[in-house]
């Protein structure tokens, strides 16, 4: 019996190139039949526990050898799996599309993590940039004076003289 089941890896109904390039779908189909994620199959305890393994000597093994992804239609792989039992290869299936999500789902939060500890290094430098500016602002306003242009308008002659100008004017 050929157990079979597809996943949508593009997850949106927006056209992206990425998505539709054969090269990724390709890549996709190899990371569902990669060591990693067979391994997660071969571990997980639901499978173990169900007895599902219980007529192989080595899981490993027999997922890399009967266990297929090939390209389909659109943004689908076809995941497949070759077993005497039909319930054995739909379970196995089933759960080879779960461990590849699991996989990817996890590859994503280490990249998200890794970006946003990026973003932090880059925020801090940004932030002692601007520190370091603020303060240089400050020590030009001691040594030069600034012009107020609200409430110390009274205390400075410049704006006092320049509202004199003003009023004359007017």
């Amino acid at each position: 019996y050929i157990g079979r089941t597809g996943i949508n890896v593009g997850g949106s109904s927006e056209p992206d190139l990425l998505l539709r390039s054969t090269n990724f779908l390709s890549t996709q189909a190899t990371i569902i039949q990669s060591q990693a994620v067979l391994e997660a199959v071969a571990n997980n305890e639901g499978l173990k526990a169900s007895g599902t393994f219980d007529d192989m000597r080595n899981p490993l093994d027999e997922l890399a050898k009967n266990a297929s992804a090939k390209v389909g239609d659109g943004d689908f792989i076809i995941v497949s799996y070759l077993s005497q039992k039909p319930e054995v290869a739909a379970k196995i299936c089933n759960q080879i599309v779960q461990s590849y999500r699991d996989f990817m789902g996890e590859q994503r939060r280490t990249d998200t993590g890794e970006n946003l500890k990026t973003l932090q290094r880059e925020k801090e430098k940004r932030d002692a940039e601007l520190d370091m500016r603020r303060k240089k602002l400050n020590e030009y306003r001691k040594t030069h004076g600034d012009l107020a242009l609200s409430e110390q308008r009274a205390n400075n002659p410049i704006l006092t003289q320049l509202a004199q100008f003003s009023d004359a004017l007017s």
